[in-house]
């Protein structure tokens, strides 16, 4: 059983939502038997069957894109408010942007309850014991009432694989608070007691997880086995589909050269520290540009202001929130090279997404991004904007000859990456049945 409760009711599709998404897709191909999704809701567990698809989905879409899906009369009075009345704070609460509620946060949480009432039927509830394997792929620390059922399947004899993406809000509080760190202690204290095996993202979150297990397991004489597999990326069957304008016009009608940013906007990104390198690098009459891809959240806001603020905005700088799958391709394709600035990461899915692409990586010299990157990666300090603005000059002003992108090759296809997840839970599965077995013969 594969579990996406998190996913399969959120609209976002940045991160860790399209890790799960790629083993949703990838997962059951590399099964050897029966494999099926599901979702957990009040303590029981559900296939996720056509019926249940498409009530999730409705629920996926209103969470994705709440202003889309109000109507019409509702968006004209907004909009001719928000041109009256020009304030940030109107604009956020009665025109939310994509992967925001705004006002309508309270509507969404009653919406989002009776989609997935909708969804729970008694023909697609499913029982899990004795010889199944669960795999839970997802963000747990913001579905926590899933380990009952969990721990009742696991009473019953399944066996239980977590995966961790990263501990962040653990051993870094200062990006995410008080609060959060709490949440998310509790969360990983749940994944280390109702897992027999826990895997990670990376050899580098392993080694946390070990470091910070112990803590976990005062109160259990078990301690899960910890394991690490490499994520992947690809985009194939993703290439078709429309370019806005402003994209297009963006990479066909300039000689510049397009550096990329992909992620979420938060403080742990650093995405700030890229645009004070580029406002030196554009002091020094650098001809480049700088486009930024990723849903606001709630701590990017003023980073996401100075953007749209900002004297070059729309000319050398961009901030786009919400592209599809075929523009970030777009977008890869044309783009000269990416930039990942962040402080702390589990993985960093957009360096083996450019490197898909054969593009040249800039990434803070951090651990993490040390092993996804490796010798193909040009590194700088995530706290020296000229370091980062020095780089790219010198990047700029090589002959195109000399310009080297990557190792030659490309990184594993997603298919290739859940296969070695799906090799390391099955065989925990099988030695696990194996001793039972061993032992009931003993018996």
């Amino acid at each position: 059983m594969l579990d996406g409760t998190v996913t399969c009711k959120s609209g976002k599709t940045s991160g860790i939502e399209r890790v799960v998404l790629a083993i949703l897709e990838h997962f059951p191909a590399t099964w050897d038997g029966e494999s099926v999704s599901v979702f957990i809701r009040q303590n029981n567990i559900y296939r996720v069957d056509a019926h249940a698809k498409r009530w999730l989905d409705r629920r996926k879409r209103f969470q994705a894109n709440a202003w889309d899906a109000l109507p019409i009369w509702y968006r004209q009075s907004a909009s001719a408010l928000c041109k009256l009345v020009p304030h940030p704070k109107l604009r956020r609460w009665l025109i939310p942007s994509v992967g925001h509620l705004g006002l309508f946060k309270m509507p969404g949480v009653i919406w989002g309850a009776f989609c997935s009432h909708r969804a729970c039927r008694p023909s697609n509830q499913l029982i899990a014991g004795e010889g199944d394997l669960i795999v839970l792929p997802d963000a747990y620390w913001a579905e926590p009432r899933i380990w009952k059922a969990v721990d009742q399947a696991r009473m019953r004899g399944a066996f239980v694989v977590t995966l961790i993406h990263d501990l962040i809000p653990l051993i870094h509080p200062k990006f995410v608070g008080t609060k959060r760190h709490l949440k998310f202690k509790r969360y990983f204290g749940n994944v280390v007691k109702h897992s027999d095996l826990i895997l990670t993202v990376s050899q580098t979150v392993r080694v946390d997880v070990l470091e910070n297990i112990a803590n976990a397991t005062k109160d259990t004489e078990f301690v899960p086995k910890v394991e690490a597999f490499r994520l992947g990326a690809d985009f194939a069957n993703r290439f078709d589909g429309p370019v806005r304008s402003d994209l297009m016009l963006l990479f066909l009608n300039s000689s510049e050269s397009v550096f990329l940013v992909v992620g979420t906007f938060d403080p742990r990104k650093n995405q700030a520290m890229v645009l004070d390198a580029f406002e030196q690098l554009w002091r020094d009459n650098v001809p480049v540009k700088l486009c930024f891809v990723g849903r606001v959240g709630k701590y990017g806001q003023r980073l996401a202001e100075r953007i749209r603020k900002h004297s070059r905005f729309r000319r050398e700088l961009f901030l786009f929130e919400d592209l599809t799958d075929a523009e970030l391709h777009f977008s890869y394709v044309r783009a000269q090279a990416l930039i990942m600035p962040s402080l702390a990461e589990g993985f960093g899915l957009p360096i083996v997404e450019a490197e898909w692409y054969g593009k040249k990586v800039f990434a803070s010299d951090i651990p993490i991004h040390r092993e996804v990157a490796g010798a193909s990666g040009e590194f700088f300090s995530p706290h020296d904007s000229s370091e980062l603005a020095s780089k790219i000059a010198n990047w700029e002003s090589m002959p195109a000859s000399s310009k080297i992108s990557g190792n030659g090759t490309r990184p594993l296809t997603w298919r290739a990456s859940i296969e070695q997840m799906a090799k390391l839970a099955l065989s925990a599965h099988a030695e696990r049945s194996m001793i039972i077995h061993d032992f009931r013969r003993a018996g």
